[in-house]
């Protein structure tokens, strides 16, 4: 073969792969150009804020005691405040009238539509069926605090009496000796919208609590009934809310 021949034949041999290469690489780069046109970066969802267990905040509840006619004896806000370690029990006397919220009102007036606008709360469990006794106690919060008890228990006046003592005068709640068998007792002779393990989780912070408070509900009497002063009553819920508590 010619050498000139063969200089060509190499030249077109380098060419060819030359090509090849080139078109490869081509390929390549547009392949990869698309890859990181269309990548994504990342993205990072926070998860929810992490939220303290309701044990260790503050709550409202209400605590109902009728008799055997059903009529409501005993009536107390309860105000839990775990990160304080104390508890404020607030004495409503029975012969104080309410006016629900318009709100509460017309949906407590679905269930019961002779609903009267103001009753006595030693009425209460007369006025509404045992279905709604645990709503109607909510809104009687509502109307009176200005803010909505989360849990509700309406006992009769036997169980009341083996959970309280008579200290200086006045009826108290005792520690039981049991918490867990005094809790399925309250919810087993209870109309509560609680339950006994949400509650037993309450009573596990119950059991930190250093100082118990009883306080009466600001108002003046009279023969007829309790006038609650509606002012001083928000100002002790706000107090509350702030941490301040009265001094024993």
């Amino acid at each position: 073969m010619k050498k000139g021949s063969s200089l060509l034949q190499l030249f077109l041999y380098a060419s060819l792969v030359s090509l090849v290469w080139l078109g490869s690489y081509v390929v390549l780069s547009e392949v990869f150009s698309i890859t990181e046109e269309t990548k994504k970066d990342p993205v990072i969802t926070e998860g929810p804020e992490e939220q303290l267990p309701e044990t260790r905040g503050t709550f409202w509840s209400v605590l109902v005691v009728t008799d055997e006619e059903r009529e409501v004896t005993k009536f107390y806000f309860r105000y839990a405040d775990f990160l304080s370690d104390k508890l404020v029990f607030v004495e409503v006397p029975v012969n104080t009238k309410v006016q629900l919220e318009s709100g509460g009102y017309e949906v407590l007036r679905v269930h019961n539509p002779e609903l009267p606008g103001l009753f006595m709360i030693s009425d209460l469990c007369n006025i509404f069926s045992e279905t709604t006794w645990c709503m109607a106690a909510e809104e009687v919060g509502v109307a009176l605090l200005g803010v909505r008890p989360k849990e509700c228990y309406v006992v009769e006046a036997s169980f009341y009496e083996n959970i309280t003592e008579n200290m200086d005068g006045r009826r108290q709640f005792t520690v039981p000796k049991s918490i867990k068998e005094t809790i399925v007792g309250a919810v087993e002779n209870a109309v509560t919208n609680d339950t006994s393990t949400e509650e037993l989780l309450y009573w596990e912070s119950y059991l930190d609590i250093k100082e118990v408070s009883y306080v009466d509900l600001p108002g003046k009497a009279s023969p007829e009934e309790y006038h609650p002063d509606l002012g001083e009553l928000r100002l002790m819920v706000e107090e509350l809310r702030a941490g301040i508590f009265e001094e024993e």
